[in-house]
């Protein structure tokens, strides 16, 4: 995939975290609901589109990396076994999208989960829409202090 590939998606993405950290900021329950929707489905997406078409997330998010270890990861074990850490990726997200519906104190490990999956993602560059993952992540933060 060409860099082309990712503009539109990723100016979106960028532009939607913006408008997350305000959404999270002034009406945290529609915060709370919007974030276990996105991690619900995104999980979702993820197992089906892993079992459609693994070389996929290789092919997309390989090239870039901006890490060189996230790099050799990807096109190493990760390329031999897209399908079970795709499918693992999925469930936390999935369960992070469960546990932001729920009470403190698993309200607050669901956030924590969100907030390391989108930091571990941000240095897949492009790929993850960076610094998008990064605005993301502070609305989580935001989402838990309101």
């Amino acid at each position: 995939m060409k860099s082309e590939d990712f503009l539109v998606p990723y100016i979106l993405s960028n532009v939607f975290s913006v408008f997350l950290i305000f959404v999270c900021f002034k009406w945290p329950k529609a915060g709370k609901i919007v974030w276990s929707l996105i991690f619900i489905a995104a999980g979702i997406f993820n197992i089906f589109t892993v079992f459609a078409n693994p070389r996929l997330y290789v092919q997309a998010y390989g090239p870039s990396a901006v890490l060189p270890f996230y790099q050799d990861f990807i096109f190493g074990v990760f390329s031999r076994n897209t399908a079970v850490f795709v499918t693992l990726i999925a469930c936390g997200q999935i369960l992070a999208g469960v546990l932001l519906l729920l009470r403190k104190p698993l309200f607050r490990l669901g956030i924590i989960g969100g907030v390391v999956f989108l930091i571990a993602i941000s240095p897949l560059g492009i790929g993850s829409a960076f610094p998008s993952t990064l605005f993301m992540a502070i609305s989580l933060i935001i989402l838990c202090k309101r």
